[in-house]
């Protein structure tokens, strides 16, 4: 069960609310529990019934997003910087230019200790721990 004092972001669509918290895998995704790391192993396609779905390494079902609209998918997939299936590898960095980004680092930023915990892990979406604490730093510093 996701604690929900790790969480930094959500968004209803349709009557679903999707929420970004921070996990062992870094930077997560997720609706009621089911969910997946962001970063470069997250992207969302089409599943073998023709419905949208987030999937995992491209073949790894994680999160059905059927009877989300189109509207509501590419709402979704902007909100939290998710790459489609077809796109480039590299635009798994679309979550750094997200609006769920700056909430992200916010949430490392006010919790540093707690995220630092989870710093190591970089494999799904690199850096992003140290880019949320020098964004704090010169957030500070400009004050």
């Amino acid at each position: 069960m996701r604690d929900k004092d790790y969480d930094f972001h959500s968004i209803t669509l349709s009557g679903r609310t999707f929420v970004g918290s921070m996990s062992v895998d870094g930077p997560y995704i997720s609706e009621q529990n089911k969910g997946v790391a962001l970063g470069s192993c997250c992207s969302v396609g089409r599943d073998q019934n023709g419905d949208w779905a987030i999937f995992k390494y491209r073949d790894q079902h994680r999160l059905s997003l059927k009877g989300l609209s189109d509207d509501d998918v590419a709402d979704l997939v902007v909100e939290f910087g998710i790459r489609l299936h077809d796109s480039r590898p590299e635009e798994w960095m679309h979550f750094f230019n997200s609006p769920a980004w700056p909430k992200c680092s916010a949430w490392i930023n006010k919790h540093p200790r707690i995220a630092a915990r989870f710093a190591n892990t970089t494999h799904y979406l690199p850096g992003w721990f140290d880019r949320a604490i020098a964004e704090g730093r010169a957030v500070k510093k400009a004050a």
